[in-house]
C-alpha cells in the first residue's frame, strides 16, 4: 500500500485508522473494556484545525516556521494564521506548543 503525502497531511489520524482497518486491531478491541472501546471510536470521529486569536498574535512568526505542512502564513494584516492548499491542518499541535504568547487555540470537529 503506498501513501501519498496529501493523505496524510489530510488527517492526523491516519495512521491511526490505517491501524483500525487491520484485523489486529479488531482482536485487540474484542480484548478492551466497552467503555475504551466507546473511547476508541469516538475519537477517530473527531478531527482539529489550529487557529490565531488575531488580535493577540504578536506577528513572531514562530508557528509559521515550525508547522510541519507549511501552512501557516501571515495575512495582509501581519497576523499568523492557517490557510488552506493541497494540505489540510489537522491539529497535530506543533504550532499550538511553539506559539510564545499563547494564542493559537486547537478546535475540534467532527468528520463527515
Amino acid at each position: 500500500m503506498q501513501i501519498s503525502p496529501k493523505k496524510v497531511g489530510n488527517n492526523p489520524y491516519f495512521f491511526f485508522k490505517l491501524f483500525m482497518n487491520n484485523n489486529s486491531f479488531f482482536k485487540l478491541m474484542k480484548s478492551t473494556s466497552p467503555r475504551l472501546q466507546k473511547k476508541i471510536k469516538e475519537l477517530s470521529k473527531l478531527s482539529y484545525k489550529a487557529i490565531t486569536l488575531l488580535p493577540n498574535c504578536k506577528s513572531c512568526g514562530t508557528c509559521i516556521k515550525f508547522c510541519p505542512l507549511n501552512i501557516r502564513k501571515f495575512n495582509d494584516k501581519g497576523k499568523a494564521i492557517t490557510i488552506t492548499t493541497d494540505y489540510i491542518c489537522g491539529g497535530c499541535s506543533v504550532c499550538y506548543h511553539r506559539c510564545p504568547n499563547n494564542v493559537i487555540r486547537l478546535i475540534s470537529f467532527r468528520n463527515s
